[in-house]
């Protein structure tokens, strides 16, 4: 006989192959690796982050506003991309906005050489997307019209680059931000941010000085060959209500 399923029973489906990683967070609070879920095996380490800093918000990974107190991921996670593949990055976070500009997540150290990209925090709140390119400059988008980390409140951030237009959609609780509404145009600088990746994937900041205070659930990270699936929109709604379950082939195929 063959297999059967029973009335009512669920079963979810794997991951899609093109996660780089997915980090729930949901951990014990004596773990000392970030766990990735994807299947791809890319734990994160916690940088200078004591056990106790990273994980004193129970089911939530911390970052501090101090030298390297930020998680990273291996940096072979990300040394594959180019700018002609798609990125996407969603989290669930709560940032403290600083009095100067700060990181939510990136790579890149910026006049080094390094090259990489990273989502930053206004003073205001609001947010913006950086290129650090291979010539030692960087490059970035408007920010979002909306603030969303004016006050230390949870939100649903998500960015998505779409390898063949070579744009770029910052996504605030599942909706585009409204200065997003058409795609932002990174063709002018986009090409010169995946020439030497050789620095980590910072959560909860870019560089070791450049970390920033908050708390995460959620991380996913997926890139694929060309364009963006043409549903993205519903994606990116799908992970505002529904983070916990990493998107499956079906959903964001490789």
């Amino acid at each position: 006989m063959g297999n059967r399923n029973s009335i009512g029973q669920v079963t979810t489906p794997a991951p899609s192959a093109a996660y780089l990683a997915f980090y729930p967070c949901l951990q014990a609070s004596t773990d000392t690796t970030v766990q990735d879920r994807s299947g791809k095996g890319n734990h994160a380490t916690l940088g200078a982050l004591t056990v106790g800093e990273a994980w004193g918000v129970s089911n939530y990974l911390s970052s501090l506003d101090s030298s390297d107190k930020a998680a990273r991921a291996a940096v072979g996670m990300f040394s594959g991309w180019t700018s002609s593949r798609s990125l996407l990055v969603s989290v669930r976070a709560t940032v403290t906005k600083e009095g100067a500009q700060a990181t939510l997540w990136g790579n890149g150290a910026g006049g080094l050489a390094h090259s990489g990209l990273a989502l930053r925090v206004a003073t205001s709140g609001a947010l913006s997307f950086w290129g650090y390119k291979s010539d030692n400059t960087s490059a970035s988008t408007g920010t979002t019209t909306e603030t969303p980390f004016a006050t230390a409140a949870e939100h649903d951030i998500g960015v998505a680059y779409d390898g063949a237009a070579k744009t770029v959609v910052i996504y605030i609780d599942g909706v585009r931000s409204t200065n997003y509404s058409t795609p932002s145009d990174v063709s002018a600088w986009i090409d010169l941010c995946d020439d030497n990746l050789i620095d980590p994937m910072f959560l909860g900041g870019r560089v070791s000085a450049d970390t920033v205070a908050g708390k995460y659930q959620y991380w996913h990270f997926l890139s694929r060959a060309g364009a963006l699936p043409s549903n993205i929109d519903e994606i990116m709604v799908r992970l505002r209500q529904n983070p916990a379950t990493p998107l499956s082939e079906y959903e964001f195929g490789a």
